[in-house]
């Protein structure tokens, strides 16, 4: 990928993993309640003690609002997922090398083709041209080309 959708797609991802661990533990919470040990009284069946409707109550609460966040942080886990995909598929390539070619008749530079009978092709804007590798000064990979003529 082109800079700087590379680094996008990696915080989306981490995005996307910080989002769907925390909605699945919050879930999680909802469904089984705090991981705490508690300590239980031995009462008859049918009867409570003072105060545990209260705490009941307040658990109730507190599952339902882990519930609602955890189905949101869900949400945005799959969404986040699926704008990492998109652009993951849909953004730019990296662009292409291009070579900077010197040689005793001049300089070239543009996008490499391949080599045949030791003649490097480039496509640069004037067309294709081909180069002998044993005539050339320097063969350097440049990010982009210098002048207006040779660019490719």
């Amino acid at each position: 990928m082109a800079p700087p959708y590379d680094v996008v797609v990696g915080c989306l991802l981490l995005l996307t993993l910080a989002t769907g661990t925390l909605g699945a533990v919050l879930l999680l919470r909802a469904a089984h309640g705090r991981p705490a040990a508690t300590v239980v009284q031995q009462t008859p069946p049918g009867v409570l003690v003072w105060g545990e409707e209260a705490l009941d109550h307040q658990e109730t609460l507190r599952a339902a609002k882990a519930l609602t966040r955890g189905v949101v942080l869900t949400v945005l886990c799959a969404a986040a997922l699926t704008a990492t995909v998109a652009v993951t598929w849909y953004g730019p390539d990296k662009s292409e090398p291009r070579l900077e070619v010197v040689t005793p008749d001049g300089g070239f530079c543009g996008r490499p083709r391949g080599v045949t009978d030791g003649r490097l092709l480039l496509r640069t804007p004037a067309g294709e041209v081909r180069v002998r590798l044993d005539e050339a000064l320097t063969v350097r990979a440049v990010g982009s080309c210098p002048g207006p003529g040779t660019t490719g």
